[in-house]
Parts: structure tokens; sequence; C-alpha cells
């Protein structure tokens, strides 16, 4: 906690105030009058600290009002009085003539009419910080309401020998009562690993290490086709129907399987079997009416293919010596070690499906309005990742735009709902007084080195320069906790047994 003004009003010379900004250790950091309210966000960012630094400088002849926007959006009005603002000019200034150098006079000697002068813009930045801050602070202790974003600041001129009225716009965290979220009925999926599923992965272990053999004969079920096709519906090209998606519209020098399980194009794998290379063949498809891609659902489609080559696939048998391939003793070990990560995979598959549980559980137990800042922010978070998603796929820009409404309203959806979760577990994690200790930082730490294949003193170094991110995980591990917490705290009954509790 700050005691006094001194101690985040920070002298760095001649004309020169800073503004110590507070993670761990204090620092000084400059910081321009006119864009204010930027320097309180830092303090009210969304998942960081409610309030700015609390000194003891205090108005005490002013007059708060809050006036309502709308549920989450509120105007705090702070009127301070003349005299007041007269009083604390008049210590800025004796504050400024102790630390600048005027030629003639030691410092700290120099008249104050002078200092005045020479430093007035330097004074006057100075009082609109100090009454700015302070009317802030206030207003949020008198309001009691918890900001998310400092929006707008008006009045921040502050003008002597008259009374002022700051008016400071922001978006508040809405009040809601908190479900009961003890005892939430979730339901656990075994966590049984089958001799089929053992097999499966086996197999496709052996298929990363398959053979593929170029033969003359007709395609059959497992063989590998290289072909070209381009799809029509109609006259037009699938390719303009949904330009975003090339893969339902026109692919040159593609490998196919034949008779594969799962086909983007329905049935389109079926209708590779027999042919062979050299052949030419249209082949008719029905898009269903629940189609993925909605321009296509319902349509009828012809697709011209050309094949210019069949391989079959040929798998290495499964012996020991397939197995030392892999760097075990024979194929019981194998066996083994394929079993221990698939049960590994599938205990934290469902343990993640439980948290999503709970999750969904408290969603939907109560409504309340979110801040639109949050809204905004998450909104454009989900349709970063999506189109960066997209992009690495080869996607082109133009698809985006195209359907910009569509892929707008849809994150937004999203938005909402992870809104909703976060606050929800927030005020969980605020109410259980879960905290982020080192030992979880570490655990982070340790978890990005192994993801990134970097040295953990690497990433430990760049967080101590990069306070946004060192917030962002800090969040994101009382979050991570809080649904720990609650699956904990949950009733849980494996899906062909009885509740209980999770122990």
């Amino acid at each position: 906690m700050v005691s006094r003004p001194s101690d985040w009003i920070c002298r760095q010379g001649p004309g020169s105030f800073r503004i110590a900004l507070f993670f761990r250790h204090r620092q000084c950091r400059a910081i321009d009058p006119h864009s204010l309210f930027l320097f309180f966000n830092r303090f009210c960012r969304i998942a960081g600290c409610k309030r700015p630094p609390v000194s003891t400088f205090f108005l005490p002849t002013v007059n708060i009002k809050i006036e309502d926007i709308n549920d989450t959006r509120k105007k705090i009005l702070v009127a301070v009085e003349a005299s007041e603002v007269d009083k604390e000019r008049a210590s800025v200034v004796r504050d400024i003539a102790k630390v600048v150098r005027i030629p003639g006079f030691r410092p700290g000697k120099a008249p104050l009419p002078m200092v005045e002068k020479r430093y007035s813009r330097e004074i006057q930045d100075e009082l609109n910080k100090k009454l700015l801050s302070e009317s802030y602070r206030q207003g949020l202790k008198e309001t009691k309401v918890e900001p998310v974003k400092l929006l707008n600041v008006s009045g921040g001129e502050i003008k002597t020998g008259e009374n002022n009225e700051l008016v400071f716009e922001l978006d508040i965290r809405p009040d809601f009562t908190l479900p009961n979220y003890t005892g939430l009925e979730l339901t656990r999926q075994s966590d049984e690993v089958k001799d089929e599923e053992v097999e499966g992965a086996i197999n496709q272990l052996r298929d990363q290490r398959a053979d593929f053999n170029v033969v003359e004969r007709a395609a059959e079920k497992g063989d590998y086709l290289k072909l070209s096709y381009e799809g029509k519906i109609g006259e037009q090209p699938v390719a303009e129907i949904v330009a975003d998606r090339p893969v339902f519209g026109k692919q040159t020098g593609t490998w196919e399987e034949a008779g594969a399980a799962e086909s983007a194009i329905p049935g389109f794998a079926d209708a590779l079997l027999g042919l062979k290379a050299g052949d030419a063949k249209e082949i008719p498809v029905a898009f269903p009416e629940d189609f993925s891609e909605e321009p296509l659902r319902g349509k009828e489609a012809v697709y011209a293919v050309e094949v210019t080559e069949v391989r079959e696939r040929i798998l290495p048998e499964l012996t020991d010596e397939f197995a030392k391939g892999l760097g075990l003793d024979d194929v019981a070990q194998l066996k083994e070690r394929v079993r221990a990560d698939l049960e590994q995979r599938r205990k934290a598959e469902n343990r993640n499906a439980l948290r999503n549980q709970a999750a969904e559980k408290l969603a939907s137990q109560i409504e309340f309005p979110l801040p639109e800042t949050i809204l905004e922010a998450e909104t454009e978070e989900v349709l970063r990742g999506f189109l960066e998603q997209n992009m690495r796929r080869g996607v082109p820009q133009e698809a985006f735009e195209e359907r910009k409404q569509e892929l707008y309203e849809g994150a937004r959806k999203v938005a909402v709902q992870r809104s909703k979760v976060r606050m929800i577990l927030g005020r969980i994690a605020e109410k259980e007084k879960l905290t982020v200790e080192n030992e979880d930082f570490g655990r982070f730490i340790m978890a990005e080195a192994r993801r990134t294949n970097q040295k953990p003193d690497k990433i430990a170094k760049d967080l101590r320069n990069d306070r946004d991110r060192v917030e962002t995980i800090r969040t994101e591990i009382i979050l991570d906790k809080t649904l720990e917490f609650l699956v904990e705290k949950a009733t849980i009954s494996d899906s062909t047994s009885q509740p209980k509790k999770e122990s």
C-alpha cells in the first residue's frame, strides 16, 4: 500500500515528474497527463487489481455523485471546491520549487512566483494528475463500484480559483449473487482403455511407418490415389460458392484414401474404389441438409476427377524388431506403454470434461449484464484466434470479408459465454480466497518450457520484462484453480454408477 503522495509521484529532474507503478517492486514510469485514464486502467484491468493506489492525500471538500448509463456503465461526478484546488496548487508549487534548478538560485531557494512563471505547464500537469487521481480514488471509494475499465475523463484541465467538476465514465463489474457452487452434479466417463483402442493406436504407429508402393491395378480400400478434382453445382464452380474452403472446390495433385471411413466430401472416398492411374471420372455428390458448410446444404454437385497415380500402403509387421525401432524391448512393452499413454490421455480428457460441465452448469443458473468493454475485448480475441487458425490453413483474407458479419456474431456468442463464466469463477475465487503462489508460476514455467522447447530460465526472464503477460498468466492460474476447486467439491457420478463426492 502507498503511504503518501511522494511514494507514487517520483521526481526525476527539473520539470520531469513520473508516477510509480507497482508490481512486486516499485518502479517509476513516465505518464502523459492527457492520457491519465490509461494509467488508471493499469490498476483496473479486467483481471487485475480493483483500485488505483491508495495514498493519504485526501480531498476533504468534494461532492460525489454517480449516474447510470446502463447496468454496467456509469458516470462518477466529483465536484472539487475552489478552495481545495487553490490549496493543492500551492502545495504543488512548493514541491516543484524544491527540486527545480533556476540560474542564480540554490535548489529550493528560488522565489515561488519565479517558479510559477517558469514552470507553469509542469505545475498545471502535476495539479491535474494529483487531483484527478485522488478524485477518482475517492469516487470509487464512495460509490463502492468495482471498475473494469476507465473509458473517459472530462474536466481534466483543473482551473484554479473556481469549483471544478470531474466526470469519470467507466465500465464496472456487475453485481450478482453467486448460485450454490458446491455439490454440483457432474458425470464422469470411464477412464478404462479397451484392447481394441490399444490395437488401433499401435496400428496408427504402423501407419506412420508404412511404405507406399506404386501399383498398376485398380484402387482397393486403403490405397492412396494422387488426383486432381473440381466440383460444380450446375455451371457454377463450388470454389466460388465456398471460397474459404478450397477442399470442397478444387484441388490439384492431392492425395486421397480410397474407401476411407471419413471424407470431407460426402461419398467421395468410396467413389474412388476401382479407379487406376490415367482414369477420369465424374462423381455425383449430394450434400446433406445438415452439412457443415451452409451454402452447400441440400445441394447436388458433380466432381470431375483425374487420377495420376495409385499407391498401395504396406504396413510393417508388428514384431519385436518394430518395437525396438521405437526404443522399446518388445511388443509386450509396446502394448503396455501405449495403454499407459492412452489411460493418461483419457484421464486428462475426462477431468477437462468435468471442469467444462461445472462451468456450464454454473453459467446456466444465473443471468447478469456484462460490461461492453469486456465483451468487445473477448470478441476480438475469439475472432483473432479463428482468423489466425484459418489463415494458417491457407484461407484467403477475402473469404473472411464475405462472411464478416456472420463471423462476428459467432465470436460474440462465444465471448458472452466465456466472459460470463470467467466472472463467475473470479467471484468464487475471491470468496474462497484462492491465490496464486510461486509454486503455481513455477509449474507454469516448466510446462511452457516443455511445450516450446525452451529453457525455463529464459521463460522466467522474459516474464520479468512483460507485466501484462504475467497478469494474464496469473488470471488463468486463478481460473484454473477455481475450476479444480469446483470439481473437488462436486458430486460426481460415473456414467454407469451412483453419485459420489469427488475425493
